[in-house]
């Protein structure tokens, strides 16, 4: 299943998960917004969060085991080319929860 519009959310777990893909086929450059927030009562970490380049190349976007102190959170924006993508993992599952919002496209 493609992820390409605003969600309602989802909390990281141990495993990396998808969090928003730009289908292959779109034909559009889309920027999308992504917020994390740790929802738990202690510190956890991003332990990756990868853009994808057609499904094999992993790229970091945000630095390994990136610390989210308790109740804080960050927002970063990326811009997805058709059949890019992005995942993601945490340090304790259900700690971190991102929201994941398309913010702009164009035509390729």
């Amino acid at each position: 299943m493609a992820l390409t519009d605003a969600l309602p959310g989802v909390s990281l777990t141990l495993s990396n998960q998808p969090l928003v893909e730009n289908p292959a086929g779109s034909g559009e450059r889309r920027t999308y917004e992504l917020t994390f927030v740790n929802k738990s009562a202690a510190d956890a970490f991003v332990t990756s969060c990868e853009w994808m380049q057609g499904g094999v190349t992993a790229n970091p976007i945000v630095p390994a085991n990136y610390k989210v102190a308790v109740g804080d959170g960050f927002t970063l924006r990326k811009v997805l080319k058709p059949g890019e993508s992005i995942r993601s993992l945490a340090s304790a599952a259900n700690a971190i929860h991102v929201t994941v919002d398309q913010v702009y496209a164009e035509p390729v």
